[in-house]
């Protein structure tokens, strides 16, 4: 599975349980037969089910977590070839 960005290659990686560490970035994905956003409020629910004290962020589809993490840089270099080619061209 790509785990650095969809244009990088893949690198080695282990899982470490959360109890063994604590720290860093964490993440769950839920499969839904529903519109995902509409299940938002189920998933935190059991989530502080399970421990309270847990933070949730960054919550959202997967469409758009990759289109703001993986595509944002190349949309942001073209958008500014676009600017620089339209203030050229007037």
């Amino acid at each position: 599975m790509k785990n650095r960005g969809l244009q990088d290659p893949i690198e080695p990686e282990i899982w470490v349980p959360y109890t063994v560490t604590g720290s860093a970035f964490r993440g769950i994905l839920v499969r839904t037969a529903k519109e995902p956003l509409t299940m938002l409020n189920a998933v935190e629910h059991e989530i502080w089910a399970t421990d309270a004290n847990v933070a949730v962020t960054l919550a959202g589809t997967m469409e758009g977590y990759i289109r703001q993490f993986s595509y944002a840089g190349p949309r942001f270099g073209f958008l500014l070839m676009t600017i620089s080619a339209r203030l050229d061209w007037c």
